[in-house]
């Protein structure tokens, strides 16, 4: 998760440049963020310091604050049918993006009719250019989430924009993910996890 996570945000607009100021201090460079050896123990280890200081990574600070132990990650392939299922994390911005329901079909549709105008902190121009890229048949990087086997609700933990622009894309083909599944208890104490989940 660590590794995907850091692939993921590496080029972020948002994250990118954080994370490149980071890898010289665990003596990481690009390349072992962008191709890890995930066999070498070492490497992992640094690259888990480096999510730990800028995302609280085990450091039950930031994103993940009250995380719960025990999740297992699986990559999957979600689809059109999943969308109804999934929730952006509860995040005031997030939550305000979607009308108060943290559905990124929502908020995909207040892309749609324009009247998402007032919201400058969620990465409009981003949404759409990736919603484009997909409906040619472009792929991206996995985004990250969460879910339980007793429940069907899955919770974005990276990946909100690229969530959002698969929704405004109409959920077009597959969107690759690593799927973390936990037990609902330990997820419902995650401090982002939905409140009505």
């Amino acid at each position: 998760m660590v590794a995907t996570f850091l692939q993921a945000e590496i080029d972020s607009s948002l994250w990118g440049d954080r994370v490149r100021q980071l890898l010289p201090t665990f003596q990481l460079t690009e390349a072992m963020v962008r191709h890890p050896n995930l066999s070498d123990p070492d490497q992992n280890s640094r690259r888990a310091a480096v999510l730990g200081v800028y995302r609280g990574w085990r450091q039950d600070t930031i994103l993940f604050t009250r995380w719960p132990d025990g999740v297992e990650w699986w990559f999957v392939a979600l689809d059109k049918a999943d969308l109804a299922n999934i929730r952006y994390m509860n995040h005031p911005k997030w939550r305000a993006f979607s009308g108060n329901t943290l559905k990124p079909t929502v908020a995909a549709e207040r892309v749609k009719r324009g009247d998402e105008a007032t919201f400058e902190d969620i990465p409009l121009v981003a949404i759409k250019a990736i919603a484009t890229a997909m409906s040619n048949g472009v792929s991206f990087l996995p985004v990250i989430a969460v879910g339980t086997r007793e429940s069907s609700t899955i919770v974005m933990v990276e990946g909100q924009t690229r969530i959002t622009a698969y929704a405004l894309a109409g959920g077009e083909g597959e969107l690759s993910a690593l799927l973390g599944l936990g037990p609902l208890e330990g997820l419902r104490a995650w401090h982002w996890w939905p409140p009505q989940e």
